[in-house]
């Protein structure tokens, strides 16, 4: 049995998340690999779009099943409520502007997460 699992999530000032997972396979009861696995979540994104990828393509390539919707919940939450803070808001917003900057210079218009197939 394979089961995905949160065990850390790290909230930085520029409003990015970093999620570090646990890919574990179980037999008998017991754990017997457990490989983690970081996720990055950049400040303009949230943690279920990133996830929604994420779980697709563990499920598909090494057949784990998705992360709890709970933990991923909850994740949400916190990062809004840190966002509230307005230092973190403003290194976001700056965060976001610099991108658009640099996308627009290089003649590229800011694309929305594409959701997995």
């Amino acid at each position: 049995m394979k089961n995905l699992v949160l065990d850390q999530i790290t909230y930085c000032a520029d409003g990015s998340i970093g999620l570090k997972l646990f890919k574990q396979v179980i037999v008998d009861g017991e754990i017997v690999a457990s490989i983690p696995h970081r996720v990055p979540v950049m400040p303009d994104q949230t943690v279920s779009e990133v996830m929604e990828v994420v779980n697709v393509a563990l499920a598909r390539d090494e057949k784990y099943p998705p992360l709890d919707l709970t933990d991923i919940e909850h994740a949400d939450a916190v990062r809004d409520l840190v966002m509230t803070n307005p230092k973190v808001a403003a290194r976001r917003d700056a965060w976001v502007a610099q991108k658009e900057a640099m996308l627009s210079a290089e003649g590229v218009e800011a694309v929305e997460m594409t959701k997995a197939r």
